[in-house]
């Protein structure tokens, strides 16, 4: 008698991936893909957070005071 397997995951603060299956064998296939999608949210958030806050790491004004 086969079980269902719900495998809920919460990625991130907007992000959650849920998989069902039957077997381990059926998860184990589904997630072969996660870690494309892991780098696809990761640059996603980091597109994000770059275009939210244009003045930290990586620009060149990064660390200047206003003050001269």
């Amino acid at each position: 008698m086969p079980a269902n397997i719900i495998l809920k995951m919460q990625i991130g603060p907007m992000v959650s991936l849920q998989i069902e299956g039957h077997t381990c064998r059926e998860l184990s296939e589904a997630l072969e893909g996660y870690e494309r999608l892991n780098h696809q949210v990761e640059h996603m958030c980091s597109t994000l957070a770059e275009a939210a806050y244009p003045e930290t790491a990586g620009s060149p004004e990064a660390g200047k005071g206003t003050a001269e």
